[in-house]
C-alpha cells in the first residue's frame, strides 16, 4: 500500500515537473520571438480583444497557443477577418461550426450572449441552437434558485445562532431566580 502511494507521489511529481518545464519552454519561445520581432508581437490588450471577438462570433482557433505569437498586424488582420471587414485569410487557422458556436455561447456572460446571437444569427436562431439555449437557460435558472435558497437558509441559521448566543445560559434554560 505504501509502495503504491509512493509511486503515485512520484508520478505526481513527474507530472508537476513536466508542467513547470513546459511553462519555462513557452516563456523561452516567447522571449525568442521577442528577440526576432521585438515590439511587433501582439500585446495583452489586443490578445484579449482577439480572444473575446473569437468568442462573440463563434470562432475557435485550431491551436489557441498560436494566438500569443501573432504580430500586432496579424492580430488586427484577424479581427478584421472575423468581423467580416477583410477578405484576406488570417495567419492562423480558425474554425466555426455548431460545436464551436455553442461552446463559445456557453462561455459568455448574459449580456454578451445577446451580442453573440446578433453577430452569428442576425435574422433568426436555428432550431438546434434555440433548443440548446432553452435547456441552458433552464439549468442556469434552477442553479440560481438553489443558490438563493441556500443563501436564505444560511442567513436564517446565522440569525438564529446570533439570537441564541445573545441569551445567557439561565435564560436559555428558562430558569428565573
Amino acid at each position: 500500500m505504501k509502495q503504491q502511494e509512493e509511486e503515485w507521489r512520484q508520478k505526481q511529481d513527474q507530472i508537476q515537473n513536466l508542467l513547470v518545464e513546459a511553462e519555462e519552454h513557452q516563456n523561452k519561445v516567447r522571449e525568442f520571438f521577442r528577440g526576432d520581432y521585438g515590439e511587433y508581437l501582439i500585446d495583452q490588450k489586443l490578445l484579449q480583444q482577439v480572444e473575446k471577438t473569437l468568442l462573440l462570433f463563434g470562432y475557435q482557433a485550431v491551436d489557441e497557443s498560436r494566438l500569443e505569437y501573432l504580430t500586432r498586424n496579424e492580430g488586427k488582420d484577424l479581427l478584421a477577418y472575423i468581423k467580416g471587414l477583410s477578405d484576406g485569410l488570417p495567419s492562423i487557422e480558425i474554425i466555426r461550426n455548431n460545436e464551436t458556436m455553442w461552446s463559445a455561447y456557453k462561455k459568455l456572460a448574459k449580456d454578451e450572449r445577446i451580442q453573440f446571437e446578433h453577430n452569428v444569427f442576425p435574422e433568426v436562431l436555428p432550431l438546434w441552437f434555440a433548443s440548446l439555449k432553452f435547456k441552458l437557460e433552464e439549468t442556469e435558472h434552477r442553479a440560481q434558485k438553489k443558490q438563493r435558497s441556500k443563501e436564505k437558509k444560511e442567513s436564517k441559521v446565522e440569525r438564529d445562532s446570533k439570537s441564541l448566543s445573545n441569551k445567557t445560559d439561565v435564560q436559555q434554560m428558562g430558569f428565573d431566580f
